[in-house]
């Protein structure tokens, strides 16, 4: 999913905003026009700027989750991004720090900066749990199934003895943490704000 928030101007119409909001998003839209599923809404306004969190995805996505629904006779009157939903269940809306979520799948990592429970900002590493998990496999020589269970015991924790998972684990970190303090620095240049905290 490709997710960016944009700020029009407040004398821009309710008919002119989708055109302007699609114009903007088609400069960095990692998806071709006429393979994306898309939409938009408003996050909040000023007297002279109104700002938009707009969101794509391939629409034979979108056809897959819808076909499968359909096939056990459920209608789909809506779908969501997974960083919406999940701040939907964990963020105040009325709490105004600005929060970064990092939710660790087994496949990617999304981090997703909210502010007032609307989303500002979100990116997925295509680092997680299943990556460490391989990595210990080889590099220790053990199984999947046993480099999952040391990674679970074991974590960023030196366990007795030479502490070889804690070091396998962290640099299978490192590059995600390169690339989250990229993204934050960019989020706070781009918004003029901190992010006062982090929800793992």
């Amino acid at each position: 999913v490709f997710a960016q928030v944009y700020e029009l101007p407040r004398s821009l119409s309710v008919r002119q905003a989708p055109a302007a909001i699609f114009s903007q998003a088609r400069e960095s839209m990692p998806i071709e026009e006429g393979l994306a599923a898309a939409d938009f809404q408003e996050l909040g306004n000023s007297k002279n700027a109104a700002w938009y969190l707009f969101a794509a995805t391939y629409a034979t996505l979108v056809d897959e989750y819808v076909s499968v629904f359909q096939s056990l006779r459920l209608k789909v009157s809506l779908m969501t991004m997974e960083s919406l939903a999940l701040g939907a269940a964990i963020i105040d809306e009325r709490n105004p720090e600005t929060t970064l979520v990092l939710d660790v799948g087994s496949r990617t990592t999304i981090a997703s900066v909210f502010q007032n429970g609307a989303l500002q900002e979100s990116i997925n590493i295509n680092i997680a749990g299943n990556a460490i998990t391989a990595s210990l496999a080889e590099k220790l020589k053990i199984s999947q199934a046993d480099a999952e269970q040391r990674k679970i015991a074991s974590g960023l924790t030196a366990a007795p003895g030479d502490g070889a998972e804690m070091l396998i684990i962290q640099g299978q970190l490192q590059p995600p943490k390169d690339e989250l303090l990229v993204f934050i620095k960019y989020f706070e240049k781009h918004h003029g704000q901190p992010i006062n905290r982090v929800l793992l």
